[in-house]
């Protein structure tokens, strides 16, 4: 895949003392569903409305197949967007909402009936062509609204976070509706959410924000198996990060022991790293269990736990540093709180981040 959208050096101020998206550079192929995650405040959408045209950049360029969109108007851009509160016209039934942009570019009545008829079966909503945006539900309104985004062949789809309004079941079915979309039409999309969840289950590259840089882009299981920073490893999933110290190629996780991680770069020797340890990487030792060679064990007091109904994680203490278990059981009685329970770290689930 070749470069299709280029975001370069791109730095937005709104004061002109703090940098809100502060050196941005992000190339990104076509056809490619790439995500950009972070908490609040850390850059993403302003970002994306950047690439839209709806707010400037102080510096750098942004580029679709080679041409500059930088000063160019967001009508000019053929960028569609998809946003969080639909933005629907009231008045309008979904057949009119839908043809809209089609209108404003001067389609042909022939051209729009045929454009509108074909997006609103690949959205599954032709029998409510008729209908108003306050006669449909929340997930339906998002589809009208994904729709409008995609019916005029847009050369990227803007999505900021459109699947916020929607409680857990229609998030879930839209994630997948998104994907298939995605899949059928091969359009490239730019996707912001805060959601740890949406951005795995959805993305070809995940790229994560933080204090207005991108602190880490890549596939979503390298981003959550591999994080090249802290703060990805602790804002992407569950995760127990303990002090360590790289001595002869093992890593001595302080007040709990030594191991040695088969993947430990070398130029880590003698350095003071993270030792990331996902909850479920880590397994319950029953008494009459075996433990491997290599593996680390140590002994963690439960002070809570919480019942997923599949799994339980615990929440215990191992010399007083706090420590996450996700167990696959339906023995819940066994973790009360105050019991003891020894559990293992094998090596190939340990990952060293450079500090």
């Amino acid at each position: 895949m070749t470069d299709y959208l280029e975001i370069k050096s791109i730095v937005k101020s709104f004061d002109g003392k703090i940098n809100a998206v502060d050196g941005v550079d992000l190339s990104i192929a076509k056809g490619e569903f790439i995500t950009l995650l972070g908490p609040s405040g850390s850059g993403k959408t302003t970002t994306l409305l950047m690439v839209a045209g709806f707010e400037h950049p102080t510096s750098g360029t942004i580029e679709l197949t080679g041409r500059d969109l930088t000063k160019i108007p967001p009508y000019k851009r053929n960028v569609g967007m998809v946003f969080q509160n639909y933005a629907l016209f009231p008045h309008m039934t979904v057949e009119k909402n839908v043809s809209f942009p089609l209108r404003m570019r001067k389609f042909n009545r022939s051209e729009i009936e045929t454009r509108v008829r074909r997006i609103l079966d690949l959205v599954a909503l032709t029998d409510h062509a008729a209908k108003y945006p306050r006669q449909l539900s929340g997930g339906q309104q998002q589809r009208v609204a994904l729709a409008r985004g995609l019916v005029f062949d847009p050369d990227v789809l803007l999505l900021d976070e459109p699947l916020g309004a929607l409680d857990k079941n229609l998030r879930e079915q839209m994630q997948v509706e998104i994907k298939r979309i995605h899949r059928e039409i091969g359009i490239t999309m730019v996707y912001v959410t805060h959601d740890q969840t949406e951005a795995m289950t959805m993305s070809d590259r995940i790229a994560v924000f933080n204090k207005g840089k991108i602190e880490q882009i890549d596939v979503p299981l390298k981003v959550y198996r591999e994080p090249t920073t802290r703060f990805v490893g602790e804002f992407v999933g569950d995760s127990n990060l303990f002090d360590g110290l790289v001595k002869g190629g093992a890593v001595d996780v302080t007040g709990i022991g030594a191991i040695r991680p088969p993947r430990a770069d070398p130029k880590l020797e003698g350095r003071a790293v993270d030792v990331l340890v996902r909850p479920e990487w880590l397994r319950i030792v029953a008494p009459n269990d075996r433990v491997a060679d290599g593996e680390l064990t140590f002994e963690i007091v439960v002070d809570d736990t919480i019942n997923y109904g599949d799994s339980i994680l615990l929440f215990g203490k191992a010399q007083q540093r706090s420590v996450r278990v996700r167990a696959i059981t339906s023995h819940a009685g066994i973790f009360a709180r105050g019991a003891k329970v020894r559990v293992a770290i094998d090596p190939a689930n340990v990952f060293l981040i450079a500090r």
